[in-house]
């Protein structure tokens, strides 16, 4: 039995950061340190929903 690389025909190679980057909102359901009153990412949406 051949012993395989690690690192050989690996599928993706796409970094893990980029795979599990949050794409909507939804990602962010329930994530009260991001999204909680006052915070960062709920100040920013509030921004982007007065401009339009």
């Amino acid at each position: 039995m051949a012993q395989e690389s690690l690192f050989s025909n690996r599928e993706n190679t796409t970094p893990l950061a980029s795979r599990v980057r949050p794409e909507t909102i939804d990602d962010f359901v329930g994530q009260k340190q991001l999204l909680g009153e006052e915070k960062f990412y709920a100040k920013l949406l509030n921004k982007i929903k007065f401009l339009q």
